[in-house]
């Protein structure tokens, strides 16, 4: 069972904020690029199935920093109504917002075999953006995205 500790409006508006400026949206156009093209290099099966979306079910979670979130929701229609097991943009097994979703969607695959790069891939990616966070001065929080998104559907 995932926690559900309330975050702050003022802490979700900050990342919010934060994520529209030009230099986030450039570290994570080049962060993109990055994952794209080693991923694209390691050539690992997806059958399009959205398993990999239904958390409760393939047993695994999806965590992202506030700041990555509130990127996501800011180019994303912030979704209601989901049945908390499976991402909130899941869609008759198909994400609804590919172009906009996390990073952690990029480079996650069912595939057995792709285990071995991706959490080398996972760490340099995380420790870019941590790192922004830092540079940036901006609250850092890294978190359940189910929570996250959440979070900023219930904002008023």
């Amino acid at each position: 069972m995932r926690p559900r500790e309330p975050i702050d409006h003022e802490l979700l508006d900050t990342w919010m904020k934060a994520s529209a400026e030009q230099e986030f949206e450039h570290l994570m156009g080049s962060l993109e690029v990055m994952v794209a093209e080693q991923t694209l290099a390691r050539r690992p099966r997806c059958i399009g199935s959205g398993r990999c979306c239904s958390f409760q079910s393939f047993g695994h979670r999806l965590y992202l920093t506030g700041l990555e979130a509130a990127r996501v929701m800011r180019r994303t229609t912030p979704p209601h109504g989901h049945d908390g097991d499976s991402c909130p943009f899941l869609e008759d097994c198909s994400c609804s917002i590919h172009l906009a979703r996390p990073l952690g969607c990029r480079m996650f695959f069912c595939d057995p075999g792709a285990t071995d790069w991706q959490q080398q891939l996972h760490e340099t990616v995380l420790g870019s953006i941590k790192r922004y966070h830092e540079d940036m001065g901006v609250p850092y929080l890294y978190a359940d995205w189910l929570v996250l998104a959440e979070a900023y559907s219930g904002r008023t």
